[in-house]
């Protein structure tokens, strides 16, 4: 379901019953994806707040020369940082890295269930730098290529290629303490 020429015109004129089925069909996606980057339920839904806010403050200012969708991500991506910064949680670049050999191999890992692994990933991601989390995030959930990742954030294609070398990179080293529980 994606907002179709005519809804998209309604849209940038703030139509307020387009803006209604705007939120409905992006709404999930926006908030799997900032919560995946912030790593806070509430957090992640404040944000998902403020990005629909400004879409609606900013619907005339989209020109759509790219697709809506990306748009809406950009800002996604802008006010996750912005909040970020705000509250101070840099901790995902700074204070983590001080700290990366916390994620220890338990002595006995039986029965690793996949909640277990969801939340093994999801802190190992917390170590990743912030641009290369989102790439990260879009590469695999969002299954966006290289080139559809350098328009939704703005970055060079040899830059994305790079940020997302490194995440699997650094993902990687951080699993490998548990690689046996993943392979079975």
């Amino acid at each position: 379901m994606e907002l179709n020429s005519n809804e998209i015109v309604d849209f940038k004129n703030g139509k307020k019953a387009v803006f209604a089925k705007f939120i409905e069909v992006y709404k999930d996606r926006i908030y799997n994806n900032v919560i995946r980057f912030v790593c806070n339920q509430n957090d992640a839904e404040e944000i998902t707040q403020r990005v629909f806010i400004k879409c609606y403050q900013e619907c005339s200012k989209f020109r759509g020369e790219a697709k809506l969708s990306v748009w809406i991500f950009r800002i996604a991506y802008n006010e996750s940082l912005n909040f970020l910064k705000k509250r101070n949680k840099w901790v995902f670049d700074e204070a983590i890295s001080h700290n990366r050999r916390t994620i220890q191999a338990p002595i006995v890992f039986e029965n690793l269930e996949r909640q277990d692994k969801k939340e093994l990933i999801e802190k190992a991601m917390r170590i990743l730098k912030a641009d290369e989390r989102w790439v990260l995030i879009l590469w695999c959930y969002e299954d966006l290529s290289y080139n559809e990742i350098a328009v939704y954030t703005g970055f060079t294609l040899s830059n994305v290629k790079i940020k997302l070398h490194r995440a699997k990179q650094q993902l990687k080293q951080e699993l490998e303490p548990f690689k046996n529980h993943f392979y079975e």
